[in-house]
């Protein structure tokens, strides 16, 4: 997504120091786990979430106002 129109999303940037860093091509990498967030990404781990092998997520956790914990499990 274009780092500009990201940014203009309420909720997409949530980190309080830092935003996600913009792309060479002047986009920013939007992650989104369905029916439980969606946000910028800061890391640059995978290219992709499809590299990434299954899930499960196990529990949520409101951790306060801005703050969650999501414990997830893997298939071994």
């Amino acid at each position: 997504m274009p780092w500009d129109e990201a940014n203009a999303v309420p909720g997409l940037f949530r980190s309080k120091a830092v935003p996600p860093p913009r792309q060479a091509d002047g986009n920013v990498r939007i992650v989104e786990i369905e029916d439980i967030d969606r946000q910028g990404c800061g890391g640059t781990h995978l290219k992709s979430t499809g590299e990434a092998r299954p899930v499960r997520i196990l529990k949520v956790d409101n951790k306060g106002r801005q703050n969650r914990r999501i414990k997830v499990g893997f298939n071994i």
